[in-house]
């Protein structure tokens, strides 16, 4: 497969689940989760070199699973990884208190501190944009926590937690490795998330989704850590689950707003407002005194309404170089072919099927696609040689 093909089934996979308005399965390219920034920078020719794992698509816009341990069963970590989130200092795994992940087939570390690079492992091959989590069909994790101290003056949990950051800076270092910031987005249009999961955690677990943000004052320089958590709901098989914010909270201490409640751990609760607009993470946490195992399995991941769990491998249509000789233009929803000779013309959606096709000549050369909603089609004509990508509006 050539460096053009690459590009091309990358660029369709990232739009397809654009289309589909998902932002990540075991299929998503790259293994990298597609917020409407990194799409938009991997349709950019000049930002986006697919044989190339560190150019800015890859490095600046986010959107990777990375994960973290703390607490009095983490071990202090011997390399210079930055913060994860806000108030939570990287620590390396220990036998007690791990996050793992099946892999290509093998279980390794999510941990970035286990690494010399602090990033974690691949999730799947960046330059071919082949998934290492197709056969295990989403992400497969073991979360782990050891002893905590609960108080009665001190209380400190053990935690094990996947996250994934929304944007990066890159300027960030650690040593002389480039470990970036994370640059607060604001998600409010979106009104929450949803997963699509497998999880053997009980009621009695304190197993959650958290808003990840950074919680120092700009004033005070004083971090008033208190997050805003939704507990996962506890079943067999595969669940569904929305997870809405509301701006519209009740009760002061702890505050709840939407699906998400507040720790409670601040005397001035902070708005949630601030963690909606100046989202840097998403974070699924498991939080405990008493040492605990849980198995998880992150299925799909997007804005809230648009996890299925009904996820298969998708039918790509690799983008091959266009035939000069050939050209389409769209105006409105009238597709228009400059071709020499009668040809098949294919219109493919972004699930790999055929919605519309047409038999077009020099002198027959207009299909109405006025019958088609608006997306990002692939206009394919075989004969020639020829596959582009068209918008309707």
């Amino acid at each position: 497969m050539n460096r053009f093909q690459i590009a091309g089934l990358a660029m369709i996979f990232a739009y397809g689940m654009a289309f589909a308005q998902v932002w990540w399965n075991a299929y998503a390219p790259h293994g990298q989760v597609a917020f409407p920034w990194v799409v938009e920078c991997k349709d950019d020719d000049s930002k986006f070199d697919v044989e190339n794992p560190n150019n800015e698509c890859f490095k600046k816009m986010g959107g990777w699973w990375w994960s973290y341990v703390d607490g009095p069963a983490a071990a202090p970590q011997t390399n210079d990884c930055r913060k994860a989130i806000k108030g939570v200092t990287p620590s390396k795994s220990t036998a007690q208190n791990y996050v793992k992940a099946k892999i290509n087939g093998a279980e390794v570390s999510m941990v970035g501190p286990d690494y010399p690079e602090c990033e974690g492992p691949a999730v799947t091959n960046k330059q071919t944009g082949e998934s290492y989590l197709a056969s295990e069909g989403g992400l497969s994790l073991e979360l782990a926590v050891g002893t905590g101290v609960n108080g009665p003056d001190v209380w400190k949990p053990s935690i094990a937690a996947i996250g994934v950051k929304l944007r990066d800076d890159g300027k960030g270092t650690a040593g002389s490795l480039p470990i970036p910031d994370p640059i607060e987005v604001d998600m409010t249009k979106y009104g929450g998330f949803c997963l699509a999961y497998e999880s053997d955690h009980t009621a009695d677990d304190l197993f959650y989704m958290e808003l990840g943000w950074d919680q120092v004052d700009a004033e005070t320089k004083r971090e008033e850590y208190d997050a805003y958590t939704s507990n996962l709901k506890v079943g067999t098989g595969v669940q569904i689950q929305d997870f809405v914010w509301s701006t519209t909270c009740e009760g002061k201490k702890p505050r709840v707003c939407g699906n998400f409640e507040q720790e409670g751990w601040s005397d001035a609760p902070i708005g949630i407002e601030k963690a909606i607009t100046k989202m840097t993470q998403v974070n699924v946490v498991l939080k405990s005194y008493v040492p605990r195992v849980v198995k998880f399995k992150i299925i799909e991941f997007g804005p809230k309404g648009t996890c299925t769990g009904n996820v298969v491998a998708p039918n790509p249509i690799i983008a091959t170089s266009k035939n000069p000789s050939v050209n389409f233009t769209l105006n409105g929803k009238m597709l228009t072919a400059s071709i020499a000779k009668p040809s098949m013309v294919q219109i493919y959606n972004l699930q790999g099927a055929i919605v519309k096709s047409q038999t077009l000549s020099p002198n027959s050369n207009i299909m109405n696609l006025g019958n088609l909603p608006t997306g990002i089609y692939m206009v394919r004509a075989p004969s020639l040689g020829y596959t582009s990508r068209i918008v309707i509006k």
